[in-house]
């Protein structure tokens, strides 16, 4: 679902349209209960993943915001939700997806005011979001939905893609489709 041309969404990176960045070094995929201490499951895994460094702590946070927003605002934490997180690590950057099951409402951010940050439980997480990733954009297709932020991997210092301590990792295919036209089922 997309937003009228006319419709000021009041925020300065959100993407409608996913971009399309150089193919991915590395790409990972996996699925978690849809229970708040996957959350920490889920930062777990991608220090697992990534190298200890200024963009990775970026990512573990926007990683958490975008989990917590499936399991606390969508069908995903629900008894037997499920949501997934995949990761796709370029030279460029770091793309960090989370699917959920979908909600009867859209991903929304809280209008601000100034320099006031919003006072409410709900809202911040997607500022966050906003203030970090250097895009993002979100994708629904029947009972699924996805969140995603780009992280600017070493423009902020961040060292050449890699498969850490002998972790397998899908890596780029000539042949491939560009990366963000994976098909989404």
């Amino acid at each position: 679902m997309t937003a009228p041309a006319s419709c000021d969404t009041g925020l300065r990176k959100f993407i409608s349209t996913t971009p399309q960045p150089s193919r991915p070094a590395a790409w990972w995929t996996r699925d978690f209960r849809g229970t708040r201490d996957q959350v920490v499951e889920v930062r777990h895994w991608l220090e697992e993943l990534l190298p200890d460094c200024g963009p990775r702590a970026d990512v573990l946070l926007l990683a958490s915001e975008l989990s917590t927003n499936a399991v606390v605002h969508s069908r995903s934490g629900e008894p037997g939700g499920r949501f997934s997180v995949d990761v796709e690590w370029t030279p460029a950057l770091v793309r960090v997806i989370v699917g959920d099951q979908g909600s009867d409402k859209a991903p929304a951010v809280v209008a601000r005011t100034g320099d006031t940050p919003p006072l409410g439980e709900s809202g911040r997480g997607l500022l966050l979001v906003d203030e970090l990733a250097n895009a993002w954009g979100t994708a629904t297709r029947l009972q699924h939905r996805w969140v995603w932020a780009d992280i600017p991997w070493q423009a902020r210092g961040g060292p050449s893609p890699e498969a850490p301590r002998g972790m397998d990792a899908a890596t780029a295919d000539p042949a491939a489709p560009p990366f963000g036209s994976r098909r989404m089922s």
